[in-house]
C-alpha cells in the first residue's frame, strides 16, 4: 500500500467520515412540496377570487325614517313591578332596505 492510498483511508475512516457514510441525508418527499405548492396555489385562487370590487350596483339607502306616535311607556323602576306591563306600546312606523313599509303598532 502507498503512502497516499494509507492517509486516505485513515482520512476516511475518520469518526465523523463514517457518520456521514451511515447518516441518510435528509430531504423532504415530492409530496410536501406538492402540498405546500397545492396551498399556496388556493390561496392566490381565493385572493383573486375572492377580492371584489366596490362598485355599487344597487342604491340602497341603509338608513331610513322612523315615526313613533302615541303615549310613552313609563320608566322602568328596579325598585318594583314594571308599571309598563299590560299596556300597549307607541306606533312605530318606518320603510325597510328595499322601501316597503314597516309597521309596529298594536302589540
Amino acid at each position: 500500500m502507498s503512502t497516499a492510498t494509507a492517509a486516505r483511508d485513515r482520512r476516511r475512516s475518520t469518526p465523523a467520515a463514517r457518520a456521514r457514510r451511515r447518516r441518510p441525508r435528509r430531504r423532504l418527499a415530492p409530496v410536501w412540496w406538492l402540498a405546500g405548492g397545492l396551498v399556496t396555489v388556493a390561496f392566490v385562487v381565493a385572493v383573486i377570487v375572492g377580492g371584489g370590487s366596490d362598485d355599487s350596483t344597487t342604491d340602497v339607502e341603509q338608513t331610513r325614517t322612523v315615526h313613533i306616535s302615541g303615549t310613552a311607556l313609563p320608566a322602568y323602576s328596579v325598585d318594583g313591578a314594571d308599571a309598563a306591563v299590560g299596556l300597549a306600546i307607541p306606533a312605530v312606523e318606518g320603510s325597510s332596505f328595499d322601501g316597503s313599509p314597516v309597521s309596529l303598532a298594536g302589540c
